[in-house]
């Protein structure tokens, strides 16, 4: 407490406080000290213990019964207001990214490195923290709107992202954690056919395998993306070749047997993913 001249240090103490919580009784007493630091400086302690409830406080200094060195009163007042959040927020939900490339909407996983994140909040006046756990990365700080937040992040390395977010009040309390799994994938997947034995050969092909590098989003995969050549004539692929999951990475194309059967003359047949 800072005052304009030198005062009587006999006349200021804990009975010219007053401390109250949202309007409420006062809550200072004897226990409270006031302590001289200079001439017009003084130090109030010792109401910490008071204080530790959630709630509005305001915090007063009366003059009127504070004298100065010729025994001049003081008037009027001065007063300090805080809050004391002790609260945590709730953690955010409805946390989606965008673009979610894989199999589902919702699945996490994407081919592009830069996602946006977008959620909600419980209540107004939070921040909102991001941070990835697999590369110990703070990812800053969403952008809100009332209770909608964004945040458009970049990650430096493909691969899986455990990425935490965190509300944060005014107070500094922080939510509890919620996590969102990413999975970056930015390279292409490739395919290789197994190989046709015996060739030449004098029997039809009836199916023949196909083995991508990694696994797929079968949506994307049908008969449609094979062609099949007789001596680099037409595409032979109609619809009667079926096209079917087989194990992990791997898919058959049957229903060749018709279109390889032997002619006249001998032919050489080409089929191409």
């Amino acid at each position: 407490m800072t005052f304009t001249e030198p005062i009587n240090p006999a006349t200021f103490d804990y009975h010219d406080v007053t401390l109250t919580r949202d309007g409420g009784p006062d809550l200072i007493t004897s226990d409270v000290k006031v302590n001289r630091v200079s001439d017009t400086v003084y130090r109030i302690s010792n109401f910490n213990w008071v204080v530790g409830n959630q709630g509005t406080y305001t915090f007063t200094v009366s003059a009127v019964a504070i004298m100065d060195a010729a025994g001049n009163t003081g008037s009027g007042s001065v007063a300090e207001t805080w809050v004391m959040e002790t609260g945590k927020p709730a953690a955010p939900t409805n946390v989606v990214m965008s673009p979610d490339l894989g199999v589902s909407t919702a699945d996490g996983r994407t081919s592009v490195p830069t996602l946006t994140f977008t959620g909600t909040v419980g209540e107004t006046n939070l921040t909102v923290r991001l941070f990835d756990e697999t590369t110990l990365t703070d990812l800053g700080v969403a952008t809100i709107t009332g209770t909608n937040f964004g945040k458009t992040v970049t990650f430096a390395a493909s691969g899986a992202h455990h990425v935490r977010f965190n509300a944060v009040d005014a107070a500094a309390n922080v939510s509890p954690d919620k996590f969102f799994d990413v999975f970056v994938d930015l390279t292409a997947p490739t395919a290789t056919l197994a190989a046709v034995t015996p060739d030449p050969r004098a029997t039809p092909v009836s199916s023949v395998d196909v083995i991508f590098s990694e696994p797929i989003n079968e949506t994307t995969f049908d008969r449609g993306d094979f062609s099949l050549t007789r001596d680099n004539g037409a595409n032979l692929i109609n619809a009667g070749v079926s096209l079917l999951y087989v194990s992990g990475t791997t898919y058959r194309l049957g229903g060749l047997a018709g279109l390889t059967a032997f002619r006249t003359p001998p032919a050489t047949r080409a089929l191409v993913p």
